[in-house]
């Protein structure tokens, strides 16, 4: 073979070498094919894989195979995997069944994304792993074979490991229950060791026939595959201690069991084993030894409610323990003798910390939290570290009694109620049985308060104490202060014996009440929103004339003040305040209600009603209010009358669209001789949408929410120009009606404007359904079903209004309704319609809907009383394309006489006229080959029918008082058995069936004549 200068220059990097002609043998040329034509098997271990981003936000978990070099990741599903050279001239993967040894007539096909998918499942890859046999591969090089193939494909071996397993356990002594099961280890979400603290062992001991291990922190390694110590590792422990066999165990290339070993001090600690690829954090719970509280109770006698030293032995040498100091409670738990029992339900007292240097401790009076608990009770001491690692309680020291304390009285001179700046005097009689009294004390006795102990004798002694009550002293609310007693051998009273004083503070505003005026004594207003001065000057002269009983209670400076809008405001020397509405004080006149304003007309109602409404007008004082809005008064207007008859509801729902205007003469009308209302009854004509403005309804059973939208923004849109709506004020109701349609009822509800409206099958009103073959026009992305080229394939009838599939009847191969189905598209230019309807929304509704209904994505409903599941998409009901048997109304149907294979012995060739059916006009299908054993010509074509429906198509027109016969809401598609790709051709003496006669045609036809009459 020969090369012209430089024409292997990119293969030996010399871009700019032309000096030269090479000159490459045959044989040359082949074997450097050859090579870069190598394969490489390779191995893939079970489990080993990497989430890899195969495109922009697109991350997948890839298989990795085995490899030397850890820094490059192999794929399984990679050709490029199993090449010696990876170069672009690597095609991909092929049939494995391809033959490598001969040449391939039309020649060798890629495998498809599908058939990739199916190489590498997971139950392919564990069969091969147990079974031990490599999977076959084939890859395809873009170099011509010896062979005369365009492409070169070389067979390649994919061996498959099992998945390495490595398991860790953790055990303690000869308990068989994994540490990591137990409730405190699942509770901290890692295993948890709880040991003793000290020194930790590694023994097994047979006593009389039995093994006893010493194993308090054993660690079980075990997997499927040999290991060695490089595989797995401890980190993390304490220095203390160091790693060794457990005795008595099985440690080989398969398990290792592996024991911590050395001393613990208390504490909380953590570590971490890895095992190949597996890591786990555990945890060592060590717990402190029991300590000893050495301070004696007869030491500790009279101490309650105190602050004492206290004196622990026996605690760790770790400043970063504490020592509490704790008081039992009836729910306490003092610890055990397992390492994991742990005191609870105490109350702290002190708390102290380890110097690291001595191992006792005295707690100190500034240690304390809370004091010393009274006689009779105890306290213990506990080495915490955290709420897992604690020691047990300690001895319990009992707090004895000392003498009794002094005697304090109740107080003497004090009031039920004080208000803020009153003053509080009173006194308490205290008194010794004993060694006498030496001193009080107040505890929180407020500032500027003073208090005076006057001894008798002795014995006895009585306690004065006086004070103000602040001005920012909280209104209700207590000054309290407790007074306590003192002996002279220093018994004082505790704080049952002690006595707790309680000054009540009130306020004026809630204890003096004001009397409002009389109607006849309120003061009237020009306008009750502004308020004038000698208004407002005349109301508080009104009102104090009124109140002489409240005048001492009331502010020395602006005692009552009136606000613009007529409110009284009553300001109390304590700094309390009432504020009294100006209803109580003064009066105006009636208006309109704001619901029933118009402008301009403030003494006018208009009421707004439908036509045809029955309305009863009712009590007039419903349209009008108080200038403020308050309701009028009961019983205010009197006499009422009208210049006209006021109607009946029954007279009201005869009348016409119009205004009626009412004019209404009150007696006293709040506090007037006489007012003039009118009341203006405006009467509309609400419809209901018509023509084009009606709404599309999918389902015989209920409307959606987007149809229940868009049915009040209809009735919205259709009375525009007499009244304004919202949709709140359109309600939309369903009722059914069993298998049959439900009525749909709106009712609107517009301040007293009430109307309904009613939509049925007999009348559909504002509703309207979809007529599928005038509303959508149906198409199909193929022509023909996917792996049948000779059919004729679809086309539609002259009219355009059938269907008509012309399929190869000589294949003999059967079809279904659904390999058609698959094909079609609806669309629509009609607006409030669904568009783009592709006919594999069926299956996938009723994929979705396996096993219940889903609210997301395509699904079937919960079946209703009748037993149908309506389609959804996402939570709504929608209609699918559907092609069924018009006899039974099923859907995936075979097509009748398409898996019998047609020839010249066994078939004839007609006409069939087809009628008129469904709205569709008659015509006739000429070459339509019938088989012998069909007695009817008609019966050789096969009719079905496509829907666009909410349900069984069936089900779905019976609903609507049709049936498949007569409705027009359907495409009839008809499926031809023809010969071969063309039916016009003809191919035979159809009068004999006899091949041989076939004249006038061109050679290539006569062969393919020749081909069906060997068939």
């Amino acid at each position: 073979m020969y090369y012209a200068a430089g024409g292997r220059a990119l293969e030996y990097n010399q871009l700019f070498m032309y000096s030269q002609l090479y000159v490459e043998s045959t044989q040359d040329h082949q074997q450097r094919l050859n090579g870069l034509r190598q394969v490489v098997n390779r191995t893939y271990r079970i489990g080993t894989t990497k989430r890899v981003e195969v495109s922009q936000g697109n991350v997948q978990t890839k298989k990795v195979l085995e490899s030397t070099n850890l820094n490059i990741d192999d794929f399984v599903d990679d050709p490029l995997s199993y090449v010696k050279t990876p170069s672009n001239k690597v095609l991909g993967f092929y049939s494995n069944n391809a033959n490598t040894n001969a040449f391939r007539p039309g020649g060798a096909q890629q495998l498809n994304e599908y058939q990739l998918s199916q190489l590498f499942t997971d139950q392919k890859l564990q069969e091969a792993a147990r079974t031990r046999n490599p999977i076959r591969l084939m890859i395809g090089f873009d170099y011509p074979d010896a062979y005369g193939n365009s492409e070169t494909l070389v067979p390649v071996n994919l061996t498959v490991l099992p998945e390495i397993q490595h398991n860790i356990k953790f055990f303690k002594n000869d308990d068989t229950q994994n540490i990591a099961e137990k409730p405190f280890s699942k509770q901290a979400g890692h295993p948890v060791f709880y040991v003793y603290a000290g020194n930790q062992g590694n023994a097994s001991v047979n006593l009389g026939g039995s093994v006893t291990s010493i194993q308090p922190l054993r660690i079980n390694l075990t997997s499927n595959e040999n290991f060695t110590d490089k595989d797995w590792q401890i980190t993390g422990i304490p220095r203390t201690l160091h790693i060794e066999n457990s005795t008595n165990r099985p440690n080989n290339a398969r398990e290792r069991n592996i024991e911590l070993v050395g001393n613990l001090l208390p504490g909380d600690y953590f570590g971490t084993i890895r095992f190949g690829r597996k890591e786990q954090l555990f945890e060592i719970r060590v717990k402190p030894h029991t300590p000893t509280i050495t301070t004696t109770a007869e030491q500790l006698r009279g101490t309650a409610l105190q602050k004492v030293p206290v004196n622990i032995s026996g605690i760790p040498l770790d400043p970063s323990a504490l020592v509490y100091l704790v008081a039992p409670t009836n729910q306490t738990t003092n610890g055990g003798s397992e390492a994991d029992q742990i005191p609870s339900g105490y109350t702290i007292l002190a708390t102290g910390t380890p110097d690291g240097v001595h191992n006792t401790i005295t707690i100190r009076p500034q240690d304390y939290v809370v004091f010393i608990p009274p006689v009779g009770k105890q306290i213990r001491a506990v080495v915490y570290y955290n709420k897992v690692v604690a020691s047990n309680m300690s001895n319990a020291v009992t707090i004895l009694p000392d003498d009794i304390p002094p005697t304090i009285n109740n107080p003497v001179g004090i009031n039920a109620k004080y208000y803020r700046g009153d003053e509080v005097n009173f006194t308490m009689g205290v008194s010794d049985r004993h060694s006498g009294i030496k001193n009080t004390t107040i505890t929180t006795l407020p500032n500027g308060w003073t208090s005076n102990l006057t001894k008798a004798d002795k014995n006895n002694g009585s306690l004065s104490i006086t004070g103000r009550v602040s001005m920012n002293q909280a209104f209700n609310s207590d000054i309290t202060f407790k007074v306590s007693a003192t002996d002279n051998v220093n018994n004082t009273t505790n704080d049952s014996q002690s006595k707790h004083v309680s000054i009540h503070v009130g306020k004026i505003s809630e204890d003096a009440h004001p009397i409002v005026l009389g109607n006849t004594e309120k003061v009237v207003v020009v306008n009750p929103t502004a308020v004038s001065n000698d208004e407002k000057q005349s109301i508080i002269t009104a009102f104090m004339n009124k109140n002489q009983n409240i005048r001492g209670y009331l502010a020395s400076t602006d005692p009552v003040t009136v606000d613009n809008n007529g409110n009284v405001t009553l300001h109390y020397r304590d700094g309390s305040s009432t504020t009294l509405d100006a209803t109580n004080v003064m009066t105006y006149e009636p208006v309109v209600k704001p619901e029933y304003q118009t402008v301009n007309a403030a003494k006018t109602a208009t009421v707004t009603i439908a036509k045809g409404q029955s309305f009863s007008i009712g009590d007039i004082k419903q349209y009008f209010t108080l200038s403020n809005g308050q309701p009028i008064p009961s019983g205010t207007f009197t006499n009422i009358t009208s210049d006209r008859t006021i109607p009946t509801a029954q007279e009201v729902s005869q009348m016409n669209a119009g205004t009626q205007l009412y004019h209404i003469t009150a007696t006293n009308a709040y506090h007037k001789d006489s007012e003039d209302f009118y009341i203006s009854l405006k009467i509309i004509d609400v419809k209901q949408p018509e023509g084009d403005q009606r709404v599309y309804r999918t389902s015989t059973y209920d409307l959606t929410t987007d149809e229940i939208s868009k049915v009040k923004q209809a009735f919205i849109n259709a009375n525009r120009d007499v009244i304004t709506l919202a949709e709140g004020d359109i309600s939309v109701t369903n009722t059914p009606n069993g298998a049959n349609v439900s009525t749909i009822t709106v009712n609107i509800n517009k301040g007293r404007l009430t109307k309904s409206f009613a939509s049925n099958l007999a009348n559909m009103n504002f509703l309207r359904w979809v007529n599928f073959p005038q509303d959508y026009t149906v198409t199909w992305t193929n022509a023909k079903i996917a792996n049948r080229p000779t059919d004729g394939g679809l086309s539609w009838s002259d009219d355009h209004k059938s269907l008509i599939y012309r399929y190869d009847a000589t294949l003999g191969t059967q079809i279904t309704t659904n390999d058609i189905l698959t094909m079609l598209k609806a669309t629509t230019t009609v607006p409030g319609l669904r568009n783009n309807i592709t006919g594999n929304e069926k299956s996938q509704a009723e994929a979705g809907g396996r096993p219940n209904f889903r609210t997301t994505g395509y699904s079937q409903s919960n079946a209703t009383t009748d037993g149908q599941r309506q389609f959804t998409l996402n939570g709504q009901v929608i209609q699918v394309l559907d092609i069924i048997n018009p006899s039974n109304g099923y859907g995936g149907q075979p097509v009748t006489n398409s898996n019998t294979r047609a020839n010249h012995s066994n078939s004839t060739v007609v006409n069939v006229n087809e009628p008129a059916a469904n709205g569709a006009g008659a015509f006739t299908i000429d070459h339509v080959v019938k088989s012998n054993s069909t007695h009817n010509a008609s019966d050789a074509v096969y009719k079905a029918q496509l829907y666009l429906t909410p349900y069984g198509p069936k089900q779905y027109v019976e609903h609507l008082n049709q049936n498949t016969g007569n409705t027009t809401d359907a495409i009839n598609i008809y499926f031809v058995p023809s010969d071969l790709v063309n039916p016009t051709i003809s191919v035979g003496n159809y009068t004999n069936h006899q091949c041989s006669q076939v004249k006038h045609l061109q050679i290539l036809l006569q062969r393919m004549i020749t081909l069906v009459c060997n068939l």
